[in-house]
């Protein structure tokens, strides 16, 4: 990695990627692989992938002007041939503004908005008669007493990442609660309150290229012990109950639907659905595919690199859908967490017995003291039915629980079952 005002790519093509981080890795070697010259953008020169780069622009993925301003001075847009942009929330707008700037495909800065800014979609589904939801967005000095929908979900408007600030309401001084949590989080300080959609969540990720899906994988959403046996996560694969081998016909034109609508074209897209009996709700759009990358290509045998790299380049998808075996996404929510970082990811790495650990990022960004639970990081396992693997993730669970019990050196404790997107207290 060279960081640094001038540069000599060798003649390759360069490929700017939005982070640095343990997501973003991935994508760095793939690019890296195809012979690219990779830039990286993150504020951290420590980032596991600034080293994997070859060049690292130090400023935060937020930072459009700053971005822009070491590009220009570094000649980096002569070289750029394509964006890549698996980071989340406010980094899709800077992504949006660089790649038009930069001339090359990406969703417009007014169609990352239409996802990203979460009243703006339910607009988007309510023109489209696709969600019978009542939703209002607020500040923290709303009237509480104007909610005429209870129980109601609380979230922010337009913070995007791991349910931070998401909350379950019952009553209107939790909705008070939640609501200054949430606008605290969200950059336009106003939150949303959305009447409360009962059913079974699943989770749709995969590729979509020229208005249609081209690849996708549905997944079972669980925030408590379910079916599955998944503690909180999401499962995929085949069942020993029944056999799930496709994304429902109906969904897939849902989602197509609403994306010409909001002029999405050319995305990945990871999708949350209520699979509401009258009619399906779609709760959530994320432009980037998270760890259900996982899933896609253990449980699918879809190259989920090698698809993502056509996409950035305007190359055609070939439509691939195909089962083999189960994988399942565990996630660790901790509270009172009092150490993070190496020792902690040490452990959770140390304790897994067919699967591997991927800490979230921001977890080595100091100590953590607040009660509220905190999203450590995923174990990801895989196992001939999705119950299969699925146990191996509860076990993985189970083992970080024992030893938090049983050793005076950590103060902090496993959330399980997991309440932390649902906690009312």
């Amino acid at each position: 990695m060279t960081e640094g005002r001038i540069i000599h790519s060798g003649g390759k093509d360069a490929v700017l990627i939005f982070g640095a981080g343990p997501g973003q890795v991935p994508y760095i070697k793939h690019f890296r692989g195809q012979g690219y010259f990779v830039v990286a953008i993150d504020r951290n020169p420590l980032a596991p992938g600034a080293a994997e780069a070859d060049f690292l622009i130090p400023v935060s993925t937020f930072d459009y002007p700053g971005i822009r301003e070491n590009i220009s001075e570094s000649g980096l847009e002569r070289r750029i041939a394509a964006l890549c942009c698996p980071a989340t929330g406010q980094a899709y707008i800077s992504a949006a503004r660089s790649a038009a700037w930069l001339g090359v495909p990406y969703p417009t800065e007014e169609a990352v908005l239409g996802v990203l800014d979460k009243y703006r979609m339910w607009q988007a589904l309510a023109e489209l008669s696709l969600t019978r939801r009542k939703c209002m967005h607020v500040n923290p000095s709303f009237d509480f007493k104007a909610v005429r929908f209870m129980p109601a979900v609380v979230k922010p408007r337009s913070a995007g990442g791991a349910s931070k600030g998401v909350a379950y309401c019952r009553s209107g001084n939790q909705l008070a609660r939640a609501v200054s949590t949430a606008a605290s989080l969200s950059p336009n300080g106003e939150a949303i309150i959305e009447s409360f959609c009962p059913g079974e969540e699943v989770k749709i990720a995969g590729f979509l290229q020229h208005g249609r899906v081209k690849s996708s994988v549905i997944a079972r959403r669980c925030f408590g012990p379910g079916d599955p046996g998944v503690p909180i996560g999401l499962a995929v694969g085949p069942s020993e109950g029944c056999q799930r081998n496709d994304t429902s016909p109906y969904l897939q034109a849902m989602i197509e639907q609403f994306c010409r609508h909001v002029g999405l074209t050319d995305t990945p897209f990871n999708i949350d659905i209520m699979l509401d009996p009258v009619q399906p709700e779609l709760i959530d759009f994320d432009m980037a595919l998270g760890s259900i990358r996982h899933l896609m290509a253990e449980s699918c045998g879809i190259d989920v690199m090698g698809f993502f790299s056509q996409l950035c380049m305007g190359q055609p998808l070939a439509e691939k859908r195909r089962w083999w075996r189960g994988a399942a996404i565990t996630y660790l929510w901790c509270r009172n967490l009092d150490t993070c970082g190496e020792e902690l990811v040490k452990l959770c790495s140390g304790v897994a017995v067919n699967g591997t650990f991927s800490p979230d990022s921001g977890l080595s960004r100091g100590t953590v003291t607040s009660s509220a639970p905190l999203r450590v990081g995923s174990f990801f396992s895989k196992g001939e039915t999705l119950e299969a693997a699925a146990r191996a993730g509860q076990q993985w669970l189970h083992r970080i629980d024992t030893y938090f019990r049983n050793s005076a050196k950590w103060s902090a404790e496993v959330v399980f079952p997991i309440d932390s997107a649902w906690n009312d207290n």
